[in-house]
């Protein structure tokens, strides 16, 4: 089924952009009085990163792995995308995919082949070797992005307000919808169960089913610049300045949870296992942490970055943990090996 968008308002984007984003200076000013807070406490101790890839980008933007754990991509702002060995982090190729900010990348289960999501509204799948082999033109601007390997599927959301499904064979579209008038700042993908997530940043949150009408969740106190569901499908978790957002999908409601983060908690990554949920915060903070998902504790401190954290992913083992910021560099942890 179809669900046809709005007319496309791209040009009311970075004016809608700017208002919401008024709210968060509020949000802003506490961090900041918070770290200064905090300011003569000492360092607490971090598990510093197994390799740095010092200059991978102008500042990082989107993280995959390769099923196999032995290739991951990265990509930045100027649109490249590069390849790089896993666990030594040797550089594999580059090239140059979109005209603008990469926002999403994955490998189809398989691992043959590389998709790419930009800014620009480009959906590109590619050989691994950086040969185009098929590519759509969404919406612009593009905004969000999520994969789902189990169901063969991804999501893309959009700075006019509009969520789009794909096949991620063949990119055809499978559904698209538009919802509130607010650009899409987060999504996420339960392909096997039929649900869809989108937070917007008016801070209004939704999930889409594949049977019965839209669900709309409690708002969170920010908009949440993440989202993720528990393995199981019950729970659907997000993530903005300083917390955790859980909501139970049974019946909704909203829980918020504390973390150590000073920042806002720009993206989430379940551990295999669902025992742990790795973040990356940005903005008043740059903390790389391993937190639980019901308590929000911090299970462990990685190394911060140096600048605003921008993605993490764990890979499906979970033997390693790659992290990506505004500071260039890409890091890679060694998860299985211990602090």
């Amino acid at each position: 089924m179809r669900f046809e968008g709005a007319n496309h308002r791209v040009g009311l984007h970075r004016f809608r952009m700017w208002l919401s984003g008024r709210r968060d200076r509020f949000a802003a000013a506490a961090g900041f009085a918070l770290l200064l807070v905090n300011s003569g406490c000492a360092t607490r101790p971090f598990h510093p990163a197994d390799v740095v890839l010092p200059d991978a980008h102008a500042g990082g933007s989107a993280l995959a792995v390769h099923p196999n754990e032995t290739l991951f991509a990265s990509g930045g702002w100027a649109g490249w995308v590069r390849l790089w060995s896993l666990p030594e982090g040797d550089a594999q190729r580059s090239w140059r995919a979109h005209a603008g900010e990469v926002k999403g990348l994955v490998f189809p289960a398989g691992g043959e082949r590389l998709i790419s999501a930009g800014y620009d509204g480009r959906i590109v799948i590619w050989s691994l070797e950086g040969e185009p082999l098929h590519q759509v033109q969404s919406v612009r601007p593009l905004t969000a992005f999520a994969a789902d390997n189990r169901s063969g599927q991804l999501a893309t959301g959009h700075g006019t307000g509009e969520v789009h499904l794909w096949r991620m064979a063949d990119l055809t579209e499978l559904a698209g919808y538009s919802g509130p008038d607010s650009a899409v700042w987060s999504i996420a993908l339960d392909g096997q169960r039929g649900n869809l997530a989108a937070g917007f940043s008016d801070r209004s949150v939704e999930v889409r089913r594949a049977t019965g009408e839209p669900l709309a969740l409690p708002r969170p106190p920010s908009a949440a610049r993440s989202l993720a569901f528990s393995p199981d499908g019950e729970r659907l978790y997000g993530a903005g300045w300083f917390h955790l957002y859980r909501w139970a999908l049974a019946e909704p409601r909203l829980q918020i949870i504390s973390t150590e983060h000073r920042g806002i908690i720009t993206d989430i990554s379940f551990g295999p296992q669902a025992d742990y949920i790795a973040s990356i915060s940005r903005q008043t903070d740059s903390a790389v942490l391993l937190v639980d998902p019901e308590s929000g504790a911090t299970l462990r401190r990685l190394q911060p970055h140096d600048l605003c954290g921008a993605a993490v992913n764990v890979s499906p083992s979970g033997s390693f943990l790659i992290s990506t910021s505004d500071d260039a560099s890409v890091r890679i942890w060694r998860l299985d090996q211990g602090p």
